[in-house]
């Protein structure tokens, strides 16, 4: 019974980690559902590795979303330190 109720509040975890990261809502509930995809079938015995890699997922989902948009931030900064600008 604990773990069902804990599901939800883990599932709020990623979401937040995925908003945290994009500031995108769209991007984060995909993140954090394609995350929690993985508890769906996990043995109880995993249950701690899952967690963790459930996260790692969420992250790796997040800034995958917004990937152009941390490129293009970083040549927006290298560029700005080649020409002494701040």
């Amino acid at each position: 019974m604990q773990a069902m109720n804990q599901a939800p509040n883990e599932m709020l975890d990623l979401y937040w980690l995925a908003y945290f990261l994009t500031g995108n809502r769209d991007a984060s509930f995909q993140a954090a559902v394609d995350a929690a995809e993985l508890r769906k079938d996990a043995s109880p015995f995993f249950a701690e590795w899952v967690l963790r890699s459930s996260r790692k997922i969420a992250i790796a989902k997040s800034l995958g979303a917004i990937r152009e948009e941390l490129h293009t931030s970083a040549r927006r900064t290298m560029q700005r330190c080649r020409t002494g600008r701040e």
